[in-house]
């Protein structure tokens, strides 16, 4: 509640604040008044004073790649979150949103939505429109701010199940009224997840029809691309990527950008060198990364693209060699079966074991091991994949347009979000750039870093009045300590939370004191608007 008689609710004071902007840090007070930061400098008396002395003070930071789609539903506190200092979240990315469902296929989205890698945590939906996910959503009352994406791989499904071709005139029609609805509902663009079914028998047509939608509502694209060097040219995903973007007409983001192979190990300087191209030309393209050398996905990421879970059963012997085959393939340039642990399965059975170890207490090879697994648990299993290499994600880290993003979860380590083994970013992605790249390594100054964490994806996503520290900003702040900020979550012991994230408000609330939740929620959804911004409720 805001206080009276021009008395302002919080002053924060002496702090170092870092504004998001880029620009140097300055000492000066803020001063909050309801949702909105009110003064910047010279800050009258408040209700709640709170000493920042050498602490840094600045915007909440936003993760614009997240998966909490269901998790917010589940445990909306998003203790993982909030205590990086995270205020908002983008979900419904790589194509995979909970919205729409088609009618009478809620069964089969399920295992859909579950075959790629992703929990339901018991959640039972309810809805089959991207505005009635939405509704549940926003009655939920998370405590941070989510902005919701539409999946092109969800609103295939829908229209066409995983049918392993292009789609129809009358489908594509389909598609469209689905894709309206979701941006009339207020999501903020549109997912893809070509790497993944059944986003990958799309063609570059299909993808431009849907954006054709976004552009009217000035959304943004957001792709999870063909290839990042697993599975075939990562410079020409590139390429595809931006010409959907720009046949469109709407802003492309590159998602969790980064050479997933050993294939294109160190070359990241040439697709950063394409994409530089590509922005010297007037393309708005962007990217984020999370700080990590190991990606979270499903075990089907090793099955070619031209088969469906449903097909396998039936398939020659011929053909199930081709999938073996492809499997050794796509296991050799991730680098071999020791480097992919097994975080979430049936039961448990695998959870925390490593390819190599289960394919050996199975007495099979590793490619034989992966085929079975997916035939046994209908490939209901995700992994992590230690597949990167510390330059690439420096020399990428180090672009200006790349942001930091999680590619995680809100979770919590106990409850219902409790499932299987986490990967580390989901607690630790933004602490352990302050604390590992910009402190330790010095990679990027901690303007850049957040720079990147606040104003470049706010200006990117859209998201009116949030990303900057500025009078008549809305007031979603982080208040940390530049000399002991750092992640403790690990591959190991994953559910660890950070240090040095002292105070959190979100829309002018606190939600973190002293380090820990106060238990208040004060997020709200954001729904995008076809003014170029945010409009809330």
């Amino acid at each position: 509640m805001s206080s009276q008689n021009g008395t302002l609710d919080v002053a924060i004071r002496n702090g170092h604040v870092i504004d998001g902007t880029g620009r140097a840090r300055y000492r000066a007070d803020i001063g909050i008044r309801g949702d909105r930061i009110v003064q910047v400098g010279a800050v009258g008396a408040a209700t709640l004073e709170l000493d920042a002395s050498n602490r840094v003070v600045s915007p909440g930071f936003i993760d614009v790649h997240s998966h909490s789609d269901l998790t917010l539903l589940v445990e909306p506190g998003a203790s993982s979150k909030i205590r990086q200092g995270v205020t908002t979240e983008v979900v419904g990315n790589c194509g995979f949103t909970v919205a729409p469902i088609g009618k009478d296929r809620l069964g089969a989205f399920k295992k859909f939505w579950s075959s790629s890698g992703s929990e339901w945590y018991g959640v039972e939906p309810t809805w089959e429109t991207m505005g009635g996910y939405m509704r549940v959503l926003e009655a939920r009352e998370p405590v941070l701010n989510v902005s919701v994406l539409a999946g092109h791989g969800t609103i295939r499904f829908a229209v066409m199940g995983d049918a392993p071709r292009r789609a129809s005139e009358a489908e594509l029609a389909e598609m469209e009224e689905l894709m309206e609805e979701s941006m009339a509902s207020g999501v903020c663009g549109l997912s893809s997840g070509l790497r993944y079914t059944p986003s990958c028998y799309a063609d570059e047509a299909e993808l431009v029809r849907l954006c054709d939608v976004v552009r009217k509502y000035g959304g943004v694209y957001a792709t999870h691309m063909r290839s990042e060097g697993d599975n075939g040219d990562w410079e020409a995903a590139i390429v595809e990527a931006v010409s959907v973007a720009r046949a469109a007409r709407v802003p492309l983001q590159i998602s969790h950008l980064k050479a997933l192979s050993k294939n294109v190990w160190n070359t990241s300087g040439r697709a950063l060198g394409l994409i530089e191209g590509f922005r010297s030309q007037g393309i708005e393209v962007s990217s984020d990364q999370y700080p990590y050398d190991a990606a979270h996905t499903g075990l089907t990421v090793f099955l070619p693209q031209w088969v469906t879970l449903a097909d396998i059963p039936a398939l020659s012997e011929e053909k199930r060699g081709e999938i073996i085959a492809n499997i050794r393939r796509v296991l050799d340039v991730r680098g071999g079966p020791e480097r992919i642990v097994v975080v979430s399965s049936p039961e448990g059975r695998f959870d925390g074991e490593d390819i190599a170890v289960i394919s050996r207490s199975l007495d099979l090879t590793p490619e034989e091991c992966i085929f079975k697994l997916i035939l046994d648990y209908h490939g209901e299993i995700s992994i992590i994949s230690r597949s990167m290499q510390e330059e690439d994600i420096q020399r990428i880290m180090k672009a200006e347009y790349v942001m930091v993003a999680s590619d995680g979860y809100s979770l919590s380590p106990s409850g219902p979000v409790a499932v299987g083994v986490a990967h580390p970013r989901s607690y630790g992605t933004f602490p352990r750039v302050l604390g590992l790249y910009v402190r330790e390594r010095g990679i990027l100054t901690l303007e850049d870093a957040v720079r990147k964490m606040t104003f470049l994806p706010a200006q990117k996503f859209r998201l009116a009045g949030r990303g900057s520290i500025a009078v008549g900003a809305l007031a979603d702040v982080v208040v940390f300590d530049p000399q002991t900020v750092i992640d403790r979550s690990t591959f190991s012991s994953p559910t660890e939370y950070p240090l040095g994230v002292e105070q959190v408000f979100v829309n002018g609330v606190r939600v973190i004191r002293d380090s820990t939740p106060t238990g208040t929620r004060a997020g709200v959804l954001l729904r995008h608007g076809p003014g170029n911004g945010t409009r809330t409720g």
